[in-house]
């Protein structure tokens, strides 16, 4: 099985709604999906040193997920205010001083010597890395995978893209699968390797050597979406390795089809991993505005 590093951010989920935080964040999410399909896994991260701090520190180990090059720093964990809508999760703000914001990671030679230990690195827009610390991660040779979201620009697509040995772009604003289609296409030529698209409730699509696949989305009443797209990219990327170590080269339907089903599965549970705790909402501190 192929051994994933996650470079990025952990966080809780604050659902104020029903006074609850569940634990989540782009990387952690990522690096806790892959440990679940029975992936070695690693996040480099910062996280706090209060309740939400120490509880994301203890369910990483208790899972397996190697912390040895994250960072604990005093100060509050960083969170994201969440409401649900007919299983939608809408994020409405997000913290302003979080661990992560204030204490972001920047990749250093002992960082870069244990990123290299690894079969692939993701990260994403969420991750607080400036594009040098995504150069020198990508430097190390090994696969950087990039997810760039929603709300991708052309400028941010010319910048990234030819560090990124796979990109994932969340394409369900899309209006048709040809405008899908044009987003991967020019990833590819600014120099992304594998460019990936969701596409919500009609599936994925995949540009890998010059040809296009798709796959349906699994036909699931979502309970929360929350990491849907997180959960998909884990399983497409740890199923593609894991074709490549096994076999020699990736089995792109596969591996799409592997994702379906694990994202699948994992909105029809609560919170990004399926489980929270109560959330002291008075102990939030300050809040900015989405």
């Amino acid at each position: 099985m192929p051994k994933l590093l996650a470079v990025g951010v952990g966080l809780v989920d604050v659902y104020a709604f029903e006074r609850r935080m569940y634990p989540g964040g782009n990387e952690l999410n990522v690096a806790w999906y892959a440990r679940e399909l029975g992936a070695e896994s690693s996040f480099m991260g910062v996280l706090g040193s209060d309740q939400a701090g120490k509880l994301l520190a203890r369910l990483c180990r208790e899972k397996g997920i190697d912390l040895t090059r994250s960072r604990f720093k005093q100060g509050q964990s960083n969170f994201a205010l969440v409401e649900l809508i007919k299983g939608e999760r809408i994020f409405t703000g997000i913290s302003k001083n979080g661990v992560t914001d204030l204490y972001p990671v920047r990749c250093g030679p002992e960082d870069l010597a244990y990123a290299a230990c690894h079969d692939l690195i993701c990260a994403s827009y969420a991750s607080r890395l400036r594009r040098e610390d995504l150069a020198a991660l990508a430097g190390t040779k090994i696969p950087l995978c990039y997810d760039f979201n929603d709300d991708f620009t052309e400028e941010e697509m010319k910048e990234l893209c030819p560090l990124a040995s796979f990109g994932l772009f969340s394409c369900g604003h899309c209006e048709t699968g040809e405008a899908a289609r044009a987003v991967l296409r020019r990833a590819c030529s600014f120099g992304c390797g594998t460019a990936v698209a969701t596409l919500g409730a009609e599936g994925s699509l995949v540009l890998a050597g010059g040809q296009f696949y798709t796959e349906p989305a699994l036909p699931v009443q979502a309970v929360d979406t929350m990491g849907a797209g997180d959960s998909f990219w884990a399983a497409f990327l740890v199923n593609w390795f894991k074709d490549v170590q096994t076999h020699g080269a990736p089995d792109v339907q596969g591996a799409m089809r592997a994702a379906s089903a694990f994202a699948g599965k994992n909105v029809c549970r609560r919170g990004s991993l399926g489980f929270g705790m109560p959330a002291d909402l008075a102990a939030l501190g300050e809040i900015r505005p989405l």
